[in-house]
């Protein structure tokens, strides 16, 4: 019987929208080299693009709106968090032209327009750091966690390689019981909204004891389908 290694990360999103489909059904699936090829020089295009390093016209710009907001795959994802991410005016500026020239009216473009019209203010996380949010008239908060600038890391002793994207992380050790078990999670955030990545590595674990893990109560029906 085969004895290995098992790394569960699991990604958990407290009262934001991490992916803007209008159902709340988040999607799964492991993306081909090519896929993740475009992801990368779309990424690298947006970012030069935001900070007005390349031009684009009218036509172009209104495709990708067009084409990946609500869609359910890679692209879509970046781009959606790129239009979060965004402090370009000009951009943000055509972006509302087009919702309402489009009378586009959902959970994420009414949250985007909020967003473009929020202010800037200074706040406190829970780890006692003093950060940036946005302020929709007293009333709704964006933490300015980014979901869109990432860098690769190594995780448990860089066994395991990640994009992780590129905040004020805090980071937290879980104890165990198991030595076969080695767990920690990182914080962002926590105002008024946090966002968690959890880790845990599983040593010396048999194959037959992989699905089991997978099926624990802990992940069990957090998402719809169980995911």
């Amino acid at each position: 019987m085969k004895t290995g290694t098992l790394i569960l990360m699991v990604l958990i999103s407290l009262s934001i929208k991490t992916f803007a489909q209008e159902k709340d059904a988040l999607f799964f699936y492991i993306p081909d080299n090519e896929s993740m090829s475009y992801y990368l020089n779309f990424h690298s295009y947006l970012i030069k693009l935001d900070r007005n390093e390349t031009d684009i016209d009218d036509q172009t710009f209104l495709a990708f709106l067009d084409n990946y907001i609500g869609k359910n795959s890679l692209q879509s994802l970046l781009f959606e968090s790129f239009l979060r991410h965004t402090k370009n005016t000009n951009i943000q500026s055509k972006v509302l032209k087009y919702f309402i020239e489009k009378n586009i009216n959902t959970n994420f473009t009414n949250g985007l327009m909020k967003l473009y019209a929020s202010k800037p203010e200074s706040a406190r996380q829970l780890d006692g750091k003093e950060t940036l949010r946005y302020n929709y008239n007293n009333s709704e908060f964006d933490e300015n966690i980014n979901l869109f600038n990432f860098s690769e890391v190594g995780l448990f002793n860089r066994e395991i390689g990640m994009l992780l994207f590129e905040n004020n992380w805090m980071q937290t050790s879980l104890n165990s019981n198991d030595e076969n078990i080695e767990a920690f999670f990182l914080l962002e955030g926590g105002e008024t909204n946090a966002l968690s990545i959890s880790f845990k590595r599983y040593s010396n674990i048999s194959e037959s004891e992989v699905e089991s893990i997978y099926n624990a109560a802990a992940y069990r029906q957090r998402y719809k389908e169980n995911w």
